[in-house]
């Protein structure tokens, strides 16, 4: 079997857990940006590869 240390990692304060959230919120929309950019970016370079055609 094996060993599991768990220790208290999980538990974090209420200002760290607050501050956690809205770090987490804004990685999400910073993800959900650049996500956006490449899809578009693809796109873009897939109708000019079309186009030569």
């Amino acid at each position: 079997m094996a060993l599991l240390d768990l220790g208290h990692s999980d538990a974090k304060p209420a200002a760290l857990a607050r501050n956690g959230a809205d770090g987490e919120v804004h990685r999400t929309q910073y993800m959900l940006v650049i996500t956006a950019i490449g899809s578009v970016s693809i796109i873009v370079v897939a109708a000019l590869f079309m186009s030569l055609f």
